[in-house]
């Protein structure tokens, strides 16, 4: 292959044995003049075409795949040497070189590097390294022929001619060099060579070359590179650790860039290796998220964060109102509540009302009363436990009290810490068609008799001058007018008294007659005739009416 100092000598004189897979970019001071298919007839070798063309001087002949930067073979000779006989052994030896370059007109033109070459040595295809085009008898190239060993081509191989840069030049004159990017300028030299004459570094530094230099000899750069481990970028920017290889060359890293913590309502992070950005993937619908710290109950939609309540900020205690919440922190605040506003919050037992105080606080303002008398105890003291009053004395007894029952018009202590009954509330019969009820407490002050009903039919007396009726819902009904007989005591005779009944007296003192012969001044008392005073002077009469009343 035609590689480094090789090609400097390429220059001047002809590589001294046919060049196999000879890199084409690398030659210097040669121009491609003449390429053509296989498959295709050309032009006449020996014609003028093809004398303006490449020339008459210096040629490298060769062959390649289409297009391809690279030749499958490649030998050099000068063009009077391509034009001996046909006849055995075919050609003539190269100037410089092993290389036998052979045209007949009747067969074929090329090289090979056999010995004792004849033209249908190339026909057949015996050579390996051998290159063969296929003439008509006036040398005009025709469409078969033979590339590196391979008989029998198509299109996907191509002929190919370079001459010499100089060809047709005088030493001194400039030539189109086609050597290195750092060779600005070229000129012939005596020997025939396309030689650089004016050279600049145009290259340019990769991330891993640490300087450049020209080789006014070659006219490549050359470059000198970083050392091995220094920073450079591979082209993965998902990859950390990307570093030179001390040649040249960017080494890909092998460790991930750090994923960052996907945005909520998003998850999967893939890296983009052009750019390192990542992308996410929306999370499944419901999952839960936060809006903002003051907003409760939101979840993920479509990859956004939807829905969910406002926060509901309530009073801590009594002295304290209902705040705000913060959308930075999601507290709530906590603002007292008005001086003097009621509360209990922090009280004891003892302690049953209390009022705020500017700073949220609450003050006792009211304690459990254990100083007044209950019941039958005195004054005692409160347990801070429970809130209730110990310690209380008994009352004596007979003091009044309160047994808070309203059917014991008065109560008294009994001296051992009970209140009593002093006086019980009687019930009596509301009329003939009810009976006699029991009392109900409905307070301490208060109780009432009940008023049970007799069965219906009972007999009854609605007054006293009524006679045979009976109950009936509550109802003395029916019944006859009591009819007074009426006496010498009683007025009007035959009339009734509804309250008194038939006891209707005159007035006390009234005369009557008693009914004794022997008695005389009998009067009425209270309705009844009571007895006279005897009168002795009547015959059989005893002395004393009361001797007279019991004989």
């Amino acid at each position: 292959m035609l590689a480094g100092s090789a090609l400097a000598a390429f220059e001047a004189v002809f590589p001294s044995t046919i060049q196999t897979n000879a890199n084409l970019t690398a030659l210097t001071g040669w121009t491609l003049c003449y390429n053509i298919t296989y498959g295709q007839s050309g032009i006449s070798l020996n014609g003028p075409d093809f004398a303006s063309m490449c020339g008459t001087g210096k040629l490298l002949v060769g062959c390649r795949l289409t297009g391809a930067s690279t030749a499958l073979v490649l030998a050099g000779g000068y063009w009077n040497e391509t034009q001996g006989a046909g006849a055995s052994p075919g050609g003539t030896v190269a100037t410089n070189t092993t290389t036998r370059f052979y045209k007949n007109p009747s067969a074929n033109f090329g090289f090979t590097n056999e010995t004792n070459a004849a033209p249908a040595a190339c026909v057949t295809a015996t050579g390996p390294t051998d290159v063969c085009w296929e003439t008509t008898g006036d040398a005009t190239i025709v469409a078969a022929g033979v590339c590196a060993g391979t008989y029998v081509l198509s299109g996907s191989y191509e002929k190919i001619v370079f001459k010499s840069a100089c060809d047709g030049l005088s030493a001194g004159n400039v030539c189109v060099s086609s050597r290195g990017a750092c060779c600005a300028a070229s000129t012939c030299s005596v020997s025939g060579a396309c030689e650089c004459t004016n050279s600049s570094v145009t290259g340019t530094l990769g991330q891993c070359d640490s300087s450049q230099t020209c080789n006014v000899t070659s006219g490549y750069i050359t470059t000198t590179y970083k050392s091995s481990f220094s920073s450079c970028e591979a082209g993965n920017l998902c990859l950390l650790g990307d570093h030179c290889a001390g040649n040249g060359t960017c080494l890909e890293g092998t460790v991930p860039v750090i994923q960052p913590a996907p945005p909520q309502c998003q998850t999967s992070p893939t890296c983009n290796p052009s750019t390192g950005n990542f992308t996410f993937t929306p999370a499944a619908d419901g999952t839960t998220c936060i809006i903002s710290a003051c907003t409760i109950g939101s979840s993920c939609l479509s990859g956004a964060c939807t829905g969910g309540l406002p926060r509901v900020c309530t009073a801590m205690d009594n002295c304290h109102l209902a705040g705000t919440c913060s959308n930075t922190t999601g507290l709530c605040s906590n603002p007292p509540a008005p001086a003097n506003t009621s509360c209990t919050t922090g009280l004891n037992a003892c302690q049953v009302a209390g009022q705020c105080l500017a700073n949220g606080t609450c003050v006792a303002t009211v304690d459990v009363d254990c100083t007044t008398p209950l019941g039958c105890y005195g004054a005692g003291t409160c347990d801070l436990n429970n809130g209730q009053c110990i310690n209380r004395p008994f009352l004596a007894a007979g003091t009044p009290c309160d047994d808070s029952n309203g059917c014991t018009p008065t109560s008294v202590c009994d001296g051992a810490g009970t209140c009593v009954a002093n006086t019980t509330t009687t019930c009596t019969a509301l009329n003939t068609c009810h009976r006699v009820g029991s009392c109900i407490s409905y307070n301490s002050s208060y109780g009432a008799c009940t008023n049970p009903l007799v069965l219906d039919g009972f007999a009854c007396s609605p007054d006293a001058c009524t006679i045979g009726a009976t109950c009936s819902g509550g109802l003395c009904l029916g019944g006859s007018v009591l009819l007074c007989p009426g006496d010498q005591c009683n007025d009007p005779l035959g009339s009734c008294n509804v309250i008194t009944g038939c006891y209707n007296p005159v007035p006390d003192g009234t005369a009557c007659n008693d009914g004794n012969a022997c008695t005389q001044d009998s009067t009425c008392t209270a309705g009844v005739c009571g007895l006279g005073t005897t009168n002795t002077s009547l015959p059989g009469c005893p002395a004393s009416t009361i001797e007279w009343w019991f004989w």
